[in-house]
């Protein structure tokens, strides 16, 4: 959340976040995504086609998986940026398990 002098709290990113403890699967981050997220997982919503993209990039990255998860979480997040959401890809950033998604209208 963002809030600029005077204005109201805006969304600016969605940040999802593991520690490679668990293989990496998407479809795990839909039980943990924000309570007005969870609501709007249906089909036409953005962020429903956000985890569906990211399921896709993940299936097509799955040769990664061979050099071990954070490889494949970061090819993944390369590949759902090409596909065209708004993905953050910092090398730090992705090596730490972190996936940012811009959802600024503006951004």
């Amino acid at each position: 959340l963002r809030r600029q002098a005077g204005a109201t709290w805006t969304a600016e990113a969605l940040v999802f976040s593991t520690n490679f403890r668990q293989p990496f699967d998407p479809a795990a981050f839909q039980a943990v995504l924000p309570k007005n997220s969870i609501h709007r997982m249906a089909p036409g919503e953005p962020i429903h086609a956000l985890m569906e993209q990211w399921k896709a990039a993940a299936q097509r990255t799955l040769p990664e998986r061979a050099w071990g998860e954070r490889r494949w979480f970061a090819a993944a997040a390369h590949a759902l940026h090409a596909a065209g959401a708004r993905v953050d890809l910092r090398r730090r950033w992705l090596g730490r398990g972190y996936l940012v998604v811009n959802v600024m209208r503006n951004a």
